[in-house]
């Protein structure tokens, strides 16, 4: 089973048997639900980097000890994308973990936030889903969670970065 599958587990796991208010459940469904343009979390490789043009800067493939995980990363700074695949062996196939993007990126959220979008869009946008304990005022906005979800970061009050995925383990 991916890396990817288990922790889908794991959060309904965490959910059903713990007690955790639907909320707990919340921040990693959006992470599950929400896309960049046509990148999704879960996708394979060969889909993901179809969605790209440009020739990546491809870096070595890790295993984390965090997670168990083979991590490899992908860069298309022509494209302003970032994107994190991984593997339960060096061998198996790899799934889209987690994307960053930053200008010049097109892509967009399904809520229809991109790189240059107003803070306030994005707060009108994802107010359902804002986690405040973990944001930091005029700097970011977090979905969801940083253990699952997306992560805006504002330069001069715009969005200047999006991350989906899990920024902490």
């Amino acid at each position: 089973m991916m890396i990817f599958n288990k922790l889908v587990v794991f959060a309904a796991v965490l959910v059903c048997c713990t007690g955790l208010p639907a909320s707990a459940a919340d921040e990693f469904a959006l992470m599950h639900a929400e896309s960049l343009g046509p990148l999704k979390l879960g996708q394979g490789k060969k889909e993901a980097l179809a969605n790209l043009q440009s020739k990546p800067r491809v870096g070595r493939m890790e295993e984390w000890a965090a997670d168990g995980g083979v991590h490899q990363r992908f860069d298309f700074p022509a494209e302003g994308v970032s994107l994190s695949f991984v593997s339960d062996t060096r061998r198996s196939p790899q799934q889209l973990d987690s994307i960053r993007i930053r200008a010049p990126s097109s892509l967009t959220t399904k809520a229809g936030i991109h790189i240059g979008s107003a803070s306030a869009e994005v707060a009108k946008a994802y107010r359902a889903h804002f986690n405040k304990e973990e944001s930091q005022p005029g700097q970011t906005f977090v979905a969801g969670s940083i253990y699952g979800g997306l992560i805006f970061s504002f330069k001069a009050d715009k969005v200047d970065q999006i991350f989906l995925g899990a920024a902490a383990e």
